[in-house]
């Protein structure tokens, strides 16, 4: 995420630690949870691999790091979304609390949900997984969802979200190798940042 004092091309390259470059830009949307109801006859629970496989076409012209398996991280039972036949968006609604948990200042848990797996062909199309997206997350009691996308998608799906108010944050993907990205889209999943 940005906004720490320091990121990583201020402390790497020094001793055995090669230099990181930012290498992709991304955002971060955290969307309140209630007061969302949305049936959206489209959108349909799948299993996961038919989820990955939508997300899988709908990414292949950009860069995907390597995921981790919900169902490893997540204490709630993963819901594997896709929107139309053929897919014209995937996510997965899952939780971090097996792997991570968030606690704000205070002491208190940041219970959230994320939606993994996330992509989309147009942003009127996200905006419409993500409302069943934040259907599934109040059903199993989380009041905000998280979000990501590449830093380019993200107006054009913000203007989709805009009657929700989401909270949007920039984040940056570091990596040693400056020439990896070539100006495609990085698809990153908000469970693993």
């Amino acid at each position: 995420m940005q906004g720490t004092a320091q990121a990583p091309n201020a402390y790497t390259g020094r001793g055995l630690l090669p230099g990181f470059t930012s290498v992709a830009d991304l955002v971060i949307f955290r969307l309140p949870v209630q007061g969302v109801e949305t049936l959206d006859e489209e959108v349909r629970v799948v299993d996961l691999a038919e989820a990955q496989r939508g997300f899988t076409e709908l990414t292949v012209s950009g860069i995907v790091p390597i995921g981790g398996t919900p169902s490893n991280r997540s204490s709630m039972n993963p819901v594997p979304l896709v929107l139309g036949d053929p897919v014209r968006a995937s996510g997965v609604v899952e939780d971090t609390r097996l792997g991570k948990r968030l606690v704000v200042s205070g002491g208190q848990e940041m219970k959230a949900a994320h939606l993994s797996h996330f992509a989309f062909r147009s942003a009127g199309d996200g905006a419409r997984l993500i409302r069943a997206a934040l259907s599934e997350s109040d059903r199993c009691g989380f009041p905000s969802l998280f979000v990501c996308v590449p830093a380019a998608r993200a107006d054009a799906l913000q203007k989709c979200l805009a009657d929700l108010k989401p909270t949007v944050a920039p984040a940056a993907v570091y990596a040693h190798d400056a020439g990896m990205n070539g100006g495609a889209d990085w698809w990153v999943h908000s469970s693993e940042i």
